[in-house]
C-alpha cells in the first residue's frame, strides 16, 4: 500500500506541474521530418527484433552440449554447466 500512494503521489506531482509551461508558442506550427521519423523508427524495430531472434536462437543453442556456441562459448569460455529443463 505505501508504494501505490507514492506512485499515486508522483503522479498527482506531475499532473500539477503540466499547466505551468513557460514554453512560448511559434508563429508557425512544426513540422516533423517523416523520413527520419520513419528511418529510425524501422531501424529500432530492426534491431529489436535480430536480438530477439538472436537470443533465441542463442538460448536454443546453449542447449545443445554438441553445439559450437556451447563448446566454445558456454563452457570454453565462461565454464557453465549445461542446461536442462529438469
Amino acid at each position: 500500500a505505501p508504494c501505490l500512494v507514492l506512485i499515486v503521489l508522483l503522479n498527482y506531482g506531475c499532473i500539477l506541474t503540466m499547466p505551468y509551461d513557460k514554453v512560448q508558442p511559434s508563429k508557425r506550427p512544426s513540422v516533423w521530418n517523416m523520413k527520419e521519423v520513419v528511418l529510425i523508427a524501422v531501424l529500432l524495430g530492426f534491431i529489436s527484433c535480430a536480438s530477439s531472434i538472436g537470443l533465441l536462437i542463442g538460448g536454443l543453442t546453449v542447449l545443445d552440449p554438441e553445439s559450437s556456441l556451447y563448446k566454445h562459448v558456454w563452457a570454453g569460455f565462461f565454464h557453465l554447466p549445461l542446461l536442462s529443463y529438469e
